[in-house]
């Protein structure tokens, strides 16, 4: 089946959401995305899924490292669980 579509995969890796196979569409897209890109984990889709539903021991020391490198953030994403 053929959906037309640019799908990549990403796993939990060392530095965080690390894709780790793509399927490129024959259609121009506006990113380039590479096996063994690091994504954001604040900053993507990707990331966010990822922070939303690890657990927050595995996650918290990323956020406090992307949140400095970016130069800090008025209110970062919460790992609570209503």
């Amino acid at each position: 089946m053929n959906i037309g579509h640019t799908v990549a995969i990403a796993v939990w890796g060392d530095m965080g959401p690390t894709i780790i196979w793509v399927h490129e569409s024959s259609h121009a897209l506006h990113i380039n995305v590479r096996t063994g890109t690091v994504m954001s984990l604040l900053n993507t889709a990707t990331g966010l899924v990822f922070a939303a539903f690890l657990p927050p021991k595995v996650v918290e020391g990323m956020i406090r490292t992307e949140v400095d490198r970016l130069g800090g953030l008025a209110d970062p994403p919460s790992q609570e669980k209503n």
